[in-house]
């Protein structure tokens, strides 16, 4: 592994993302206990990013074939860190993060699961991570608005739980949703 960069734009995406994950699972009336795992999850599911190249990581084009498979690799790292930290469901937590770039169609990383075999937490994480992606500024792209956030989103809906991307889709109602990130100062 490389040396540890810490981003302060990856913290603020995972604590989007478990914000935006604690709603979807309170949505789908998770108990306490997952929501807790699922909300540490979301925190740290990018903090393997620290040890990735910074080059690869911040590179403002399209990434080759050997620069995905090490960006792949934060997912092995932020596993690795997670499991350092001494508190209570850790094993539990990593496997959240190990699976939270499967996609639902088993078309995603690391192991290419699909279905219900992807923990729900992770499955989760799946959808408030690509919201969050879509909607906060990139290296290679510019933020997309809620509005073009959603379209791409029901375009690759195949990659999302359609009962959770149901439920995540239900938190606009009643323009509901700005709320939720209205209150997020980040």
């Amino acid at each position: 592994m490389n040396q540890f960069v810490l981003n302060l734009e990856d913290l603020r995406h995972g604590v989007r993302v478990a914000h935006l994950s604690v709603k979807i699972g309170e949505k789908m009336n998770l108990k306490n206990e997952d929501l807790k795992k699922i909300e540490i999850a979301s925190i740290f599911h990018d903090i393997g990013k620290a040890y990735l190249d910074q080059n690869i990581l911040n590179k403002p084009g399209r990434l080759d074939k050997e620069e995905r498979i090490h960006i792949q690799k934060h997912v092995e790292y932020s596993c690795i860190e997670i499991l350092k930290m001494n508190m209570e469901n850790t094993k539990g937590i990593a496997k959240i993060i190990r699976y939270h770039h499967e996609n639902f169609d088993g078309t995603g990383y690391p192991e290419k699961l699909k279905g219900k075999q992807i923990p729900i937490g992770s499955r989760i994480i799946r959808i408030a991570d690509v919201y969050d992606a879509l909607t906060f500024d990139r290296v290679y792209r510019n933020k997309l608005t809620h509005e073009q956030a959603l379209k791409i989103m029901e375009e690759e809906k195949r990659y999302f739980d359609p009962i959770l991307f149901s439920g995540f889709l239900k938190l606009f109602a009643k323009n509901s949703f700005p709320k939720i990130y209205a209150n997020q100062k980040l």
